[in-house]
């Protein structure tokens, strides 16, 4: 109810937040609970697919997609506050509304460089897709000339550790996020 309760007020507020706190939390919180991983991505990837329009929910949604992709392509997992019915988008459907919150007209900096990171992970998510392997270095390589310099940076780094000569070290730089351990990021 916990996570619920937060994906619902940012789909409402998720534009009126002062800073990224709510949304770091959230993310803190997602990162804590494995067993609820497969539910949460399929629950925004519900949400951002009816509304893009409160950027915290799409920071959030983006980086779940990029930590739990692979999730996302299994079946959804049985739960009355999933739309019944409702099958697992394919791997397209899943880099197409990263990249739709990319074009997304009032995406911030941030917001692409949630896009590229997700992007980035998704390579390795979707390593037995080789189909998708092409779109995802396409939509990584569009930002090596962008003018704004963090954008291009990340762009020019991921492209370099996509190359053959990482294929070995892509999956450990690439593996999922650790759990932060709050005390000690609340002591800070």
């Amino acid at each position: 109810w916990q996570i619920d309760t937060l994906i619902t007020t940012l789909s409402i507020a998720g534009n009126n937040l002062e800073n990224e706190s709510i949304s770091s939390s959230l993310i803190c919180l997602i990162a804590q609970c494995p067993q609820l991983h497969a539910y949460i991505v399929h629950k925004l990837y519900q949400t951002v697919s009816e509304d893009t329009s409160q950027q915290a929910l799409v920071h959030v949604a983006v980086w779940c997609f990029g930590e739990y992709g692979q999730l996302l392509i299994q079946p959804p997992p049985q739960d009355e506050s999933l739309k019944d019915g409702q099958d697992a988008p394919s791997g397209t459907q899943v880099i197409d509304i990263v990249s739709k919150c990319m074009r997304l007209h009032y995406a911030t900096e941030v917001t692409k460089s949630y896009c590229l990171n997700a992007f980035l992970k998704l390579t390795t998510r979707f390593a037995d897709q080789p189909q998708l392997q092409g779109r995802l270095l396409k939509l990584v390589r569009a930002y090596q000339h962008s003018m704004r310099l963090e954008l291009q940076q990340r762009s020019v780094e991921y492209m370099n550790l996509l190359k053959d000569d990482w294929t070995s070290l892509r999956p450990e730089v690439l593996a999922q996020m650790p759990v932060i351990d709050e005390e000690k990021l609340k002591a800070k």
